[in-house]
């Protein structure tokens, strides 16, 4: 079902992307290029050497997968530690596909939303959801077995988000808190309030940055090549259940690669997700790809592969009737009902994101209930990862989002 143009598309992004590849091996890199102190350090150290305080915290979910979460109970040298004993406004940040909490503090401190929102007072919790680099934990799997990673963003709405919010409120004694989800962190909060209308006793506002839930006309080549070779399947009939794990060779070989070639890691971003060079330092870029890709599942990838071109918000799709039969009770995959999602939402999308397309978006604005939408924000130059690293994302986003988060906290 994919358009000769659309398929030109995806074929030269795909080429280009290989070509890339082929270059890099071929041409040298330096020993030891002037790369951003940033890039060499882990995001305990990024984060503590900019005067913040960091805790860790290890919720299990109920299927038994140890959550890393971060926690910043204050800002920067101090700021607001006098307020520790007194009630404070509760923020969680939850990451994207295939990216980590480390994407909220990647930026310098003025324009990093998880440092802005620690200046401004707030008590700032970061997720890290089940397969990415600071939750590889479990119970009683092993990352080696192929049950450690039969997850999607499925199981990221059914268990980490519910646990990750019933912690931080049991810890901090607050009676909600602010959500912001950026790409698959929007997903799972449609997913998980669509199915459990407690989360609007819980989350006082959700702001959906780059938010995602139908994908039918996204426009992202990548996606469109995944989908239309079935290279997920591909690999998950090989055996491999995870997709793109951080590694040391890569947290050591993507800010080398960024720092003397950075036309590759500039590219290679555009081609997935849409141009912005207004807004994207890409001179970051060794520190964003320090940190990223933080992995996922086959699985996810499957399921996202599943929702291109693809009507509606459905859950995942076995490709088995006896399968789905036996986790569904039906023949096929069950859709998200978004007109029971209440928790009042701010929508933050992009003019030159390809993942989420404008009618996507609207889609998703005519599903949700009229009185859920409390602010719409189109950014005409935003790509799908300027909302993270865009360099005046404070200004164009944070801003606006933190006055949401203030109007709607129960303060």
């Amino acid at each position: 079902n994919i358009n000769t143009p659309t398929m030109l598309k995806s074929a030269l992004a795909l080429v280009f992307v290989a070509s890339v590849i082929l270059c890099l091996h071929a041409v040298p890199i330096s020993d030891d290029p002037p790369i951003d102190p940033d890039a060499k350090v882990d995001v305990f150290t990024l984060i503590t050497e900019k005067g913040y305080p960091l805790e860790r915290h290890f919720p299990v979910t109920e299927d038994g997968y140890i959550l890393g979460l971060f926690r910043i109970p204050y800002g920067r040298n101090g700021r607001g530690a006098s307020l520790r004993g007194e009630r404070r406004r509760v923020a969680l940040l939850q990451h994207g596909l295939m990216d980590s909490g480390s994407t909220w503090f990647q930026n310098s401190p003025e324009e990093s939303l998880g440092f802005m929102l620690a200046d401004a007072g707030y008590d700032v919790w970061v997720g890290n959801n089940r397969g990415t680099t600071y939750s590889t934990n479990h119970t009683t799997l092993s990352t080696d077995s192929e049950e450690f990673w039969a997850f999607s963003w499925d199981e990221m709405a059914k268990y980490d988000h519910p646990t990750a919010i019933d912690y931080i409120l049991k810890e901090t004694g607050a009676k909600s808190l602010s959500y912001v989800g950026h790409s698959q962190g929007t997903m799972q909060h449609f997913a998980a309030a669509s199915m459990d209308q407690s989360f609007v006793d819980k989350v006082n506002v959700h702001i959906a940055l780059a938010p995602v839930a139908q994908l039918k006309y996204q426009e992202s080549p990548l996606l469109k090549v995944i989908s239309a070779l079935h290279l997920d399947r591909l690999l998950w009939l090989f055996g491999h259940k995870s997709f793109l794990m951080s590694s040391a060779m890569l947290q050591e070989f993507m800010p080398k690669t960024c720092t003397q070639y950075p036309w590759t890691c500039e590219n290679v971003m555009y081609a997935i997700v849409g141009y912005d060079k207004q807004s994207v330092n890409i001179t970051r870029s060794p520190v964003y790809y320090h940190f990223t890709p933080a992995g996922t599942s086959v699985q996810n990838i499957n399921h996202f592969a599943d929702s291109n071109g693809h009507a509606g918000f459905r859950m995942f799709d076995f490709h088995s009737k006896k399968a789905n039969m036996e986790h569904y009770g039906q023949e096929t995959p069950p859709y998200y009902d978004l007109s029971k999602v209440q928790v009042p939402t701010a929508l933050f999308y992009g003019g030159h994101d390809w993942l989420t397309a404008p009618q996507d978006i609207e889609w998703l604005q005519q599903q949700l209930p009229a009185s859920t939408v409390v602010d719409a924000v189109k950014v005409d130059s935003y790509n799908h990862l300027a909302f993270v690293w865009g360099v005046d994302a404070n200004v164009r986003v944070y801003s606006r989002a933190i006055e949401l988060m203030n109007k709607y906290s129960d303060l």
